[in-house]
C-alpha cells in the first residue's frame, strides 16, 4: 500500500514538474493567507466556467485531486458526505482535476458517483498558485476568502476532523 501511495506522489511530482514553468510556482499556501483568486471550466461542462470568488460569503471546501492518485479514492466519496451533509446554502465543494486527459477524470467520477462541483486544470496553474505538493492536497477557505486550513493527502478517518474544522468554521461565520 505505502508503494501505491508512493508511487502516486512521485508521479504527480514528475507531472506537475512537467507542466508548470518555473516562474509559476509559488510558495504553499497557509493558514492565514487569503485564497489565491482562479477561473476554471467544469470538468463536466466546459461552457461552466466556475470562479473562487463566485462563493464569497460561504464556506468552501477546495480541493485538488487526480484520478490517478489512491487516496482520492478514498476522500471523494467522504467529501460528498460532507457536502450532502452540509448542503449548498452555506457551504460548497470545489474540486479542481489535474489529469492532462478529462476523460479518465470523467470515468473515475461517474465510477463513484460524485456529484459535488468539479473543475478541470490540466495545465496546473491553479495547483501552482496553491503551492501544491501531494495528492489530494485541500484548503477550508471562510466566508471572507481566508485559508483555515490545509490538509494534505487523506486516510480514512481524517473525515471527522474536517467535519469538526467545517463546523466550526460554519459557525464562526454566522
Amino acid at each position: 500500500m505505502f508503494n501505491r501511495i508512493f508511487n502516486c506522489y512521485v508521479a504527480f511530482l514528475f507531472l506537475l514538474a512537467l507542466t508548470l514553468p518555473v516562474e509559476s510556482s509559488s510558495a504553499p499556501i497557509s493558514v492565514g493567507d487569503s485564497a489565491p483568486s482562479f477561473e476554471l471550466p467544469d470538468l463536466l461542462d466546459a461552457d461552466i466556467i466556475d470562479r473562487l470568488g463566485d462563493h464569497r460569503g460561504k464556506v468552501v471546501y477546495l480541493d485538488f485531486w487526480a484520478s490517478w492518485c489512491g487516496p482520492c479514492l478514498i476522500a471523494m466519496p467522504k467529501i460528498q458526505a460532507l457536502q450532502d451533509q452540509f448542503g449548498l446554502d452555506d457551504f460548497v465543494v470545489l474540486a479542481v482535476n489535474v489529469d492532462r486527459e478529462p476523460g479518465k477524470a470523467r470515468k473515475f467520477l461517474k465510477k463513484l458517483s460524485i456529484h459535488y462541483r468539479n473543475l478541470r486544470d490540466e495545465e496546473g496553474m491553479t495547483p501552482a498558485k496553491y503551492g501544491i505538493k501531494a495528492m489530494p492536497s485541500s484548503f477550508v477557505v471562510d466566508r471572507e476568502g481566508k485559508v483555515t486550513l490545509v490538509h494534505q493527502g487523506f486516510k480514512s478517518g481524517d473525515e471527522a476532523m474536517l467535519r469538526e474544522h467545517i463546523l466550526e468554521v460554519l459557525d464562526r461565520d454566522v
